[in-house]
């Protein structure tokens, strides 16, 4: 049996749990992870969630990425959590990222060309190095933003309306002239652009999902810091970290702006007794 979830409360409940257990496993196998972007905000500004945000999203080394991805799901699997990605061995799934899903959970993300159910997640992006000089920084970063972007128009859904509604009339008309891309070739190719720099460190890490880059020292201590009634890891740089990726991250957005962008379609599955 399947009961609709409409209250965002409830869905940042299944979505702390989630994170909790994914830093206990973090912390057994001694991989490195930050909290990101809006989550990041949140639990500087508001110990906890952004009032009006529905997701939680890490950041992980590319290197402790890796393990985390080939050592999850047995870890996961007694816990009702599993791991989804492109290459995923047992739950592919077209994003370059991976998701941490909740499986007495469902919902399907429309606005990708893969309908697969999953659960609710949180997200993991890869911090990659990346040159951290002159033309090869500059070439390279041209070069995998556009990849990125090329696999990211392959994946969608363009018989999605919400999809026309996110890009503008010129960006949308781009997607479609790419989204018949192959995506696991664009893939493949990204995988080795990554493999070229992910054993060796340089003084840059780039997000590709949000296209900013920070100078890899920022990310080499972290400290624990309270997020609602739990304690997780951040940047202790998280200052830096957030002034470069959103400049005054203090001030509150306006208030047509505070409007959850994730919650949708999503189930809880309920067992009969």
């Amino acid at each position: 049996m399947k009961r609709p979830i409409t209250d965002i409360e409830e869905l940042k409940v299944l979505e702390k749990n989630i994170m909790k257990q994914v830093h206990l496993f973090c912390e057994e196998k001694k991989i490195r992870y930050f909290l990101s972007s809006g989550t990041l905000i949140g639990a500087v500004r508001h110990k906890g969630f952004i009032p009006w945000d529905d997701d939680i999203d890490i950041y992980m080394p590319r290197a402790d990425y890796d393990r985390f991805c080939q050592e999850f799901d047995e870890w996961g699997k007694s816990r009702s959590l599993y791991l989804v990605t492109f290459d995923s061995r047992n739950h592919q799934y077209d994003l370059e990222y991976g998701k941490v899903c909740d499986s007495n959970t469902e919902l399907i993300e429309a606005q990708f060309k893969n309908k697969k159910k999953i659960g609710v997640y949180i997200d993991i992006f890869p911090l990659e190095y990346i040159p951290d000089h002159g033309f090869a920084k500059t070439w390279y970063i041209l070069r995998r933003k556009v990849l990125y972007r090329l696999f990211k128009s392959s994946i969608l859904d363009l018989n999605d309306p919400s999809n026309k509604e996110l890009y503008s009339p010129a960006k949308y008309f781009l997607i479609k002239l790419t989204n018949r891309l192959n995506s696991e070739t664009l893939f493949d190719k990204i995988k080795k652009m990554e493999e070229k720099y992910s054993a060796v460190p340089t003084g840059l890490l780039m997000n590709f999902e949000s296209g900013t880059y920070y100078p890899s020292s920022l990310f080499e201590e972290r400290i624990l810091w309270p997020f609602e009634d739990e304690k997780f890891y951040i940047p202790k740089e998280y200052d830096k970290v957030l002034k470069i990726a959103y400049g005054d991250y203090m001030t509150l957005p306006p208030v047509e702006e505070q409007q959850p962008h994730h919650i949708q379609d999503v189930w809880r599955i309920e067992k009969n007794d």
